[in-house]
């Protein structure tokens, strides 16, 4: 028994191990930065969208409106190359759920099964043996490491992808800064969401 409780043990990070992998996480979101960036000043393919502004006979408001008529006047709009580019579009977007989910699963993988999620524990206790405190702390910790393991497929699906399509024209560094102020955004109101929702659990068990 002592010899397969020795097999499944998890394997405890040192504080220089984890920050080692910290690091690393931080060159790997320069190096991205810096091959988004250089790919962004390139020529984006330019991609001809349908009239916004033209209104179809069909479309028009009256007495004999009809739902279907007139979105499929709106649909004849398009040429069957815009058709064929946003059937590609959503379809495209349906798989990148599905890939969105397991890419999410992978980045919970590591920080839990790494050992990396109890160090940030323990870094949190460091600061305050608070519960409501190193569980706000862990938290940021958390949504950081998680937003740099989750930003290569960000860049794909917010950035390079959104430009293939023509339904973006800001350059690499406007798309990151807004991605920036998100993720600040989400420190200020997530971490105390969550440390919320943990003392209510504690003080729901203590009863």
């Amino acid at each position: 028994m002592a010899r397969s409780a020795n097999r499944i043990r998890v394997r405890h990070l040192t504080p220089e191990k984890t920050m080692h992998l910290i690091r690393n996480a931080a060159r790997l979101l320069l190096l991205a930065l810096l091959f988004g960036f250089s790919l962004s000043v390139l020529a984006a393919p330019e991609t001809e969208l349908p009239p916004g502004l033209q209104i179809p006979e069909a479309a028009r408001p009256g007495p004999n409106f009809d739902v279907d008529k007139a979105t499929q006047a709106y649909l004849d709009l398009l040429s069957p190359e815009q058709k064929a580019q946003s059937d590609a579009y959503f379809e495209g977007g349906y798989w990148l759920q599905l890939w969105g989910l397991l890419y999410g699963l992978g980045v919970a993988w590591v920080l839990l099964g790494t050992g990396l999620s109890r160090r940030m524990r323990e870094i949190g206790r460091r600061f305050s043996k608070r519960p409501w405190i190193y569980t706000l702390i862990y938290a940021a910790q958390w949504l950081v490491l998680a937003t740099l393991l989750a930003w290569p497929l960000s860049i794909y699906t917010g950035f390079f992808r959104e430009h293939a399509y023509g339904l973006a024209t800001q350059t690499f560094g406007e798309w990151s800064l807004d991605e920036l102020k998100e993720l600040l955004l989400s420190l200020v109101f997530v971490p105390p969401i969550i440390s919320l929702l943990y003392a209510a659990v504690r003080k729901a068990g203590a009863r």
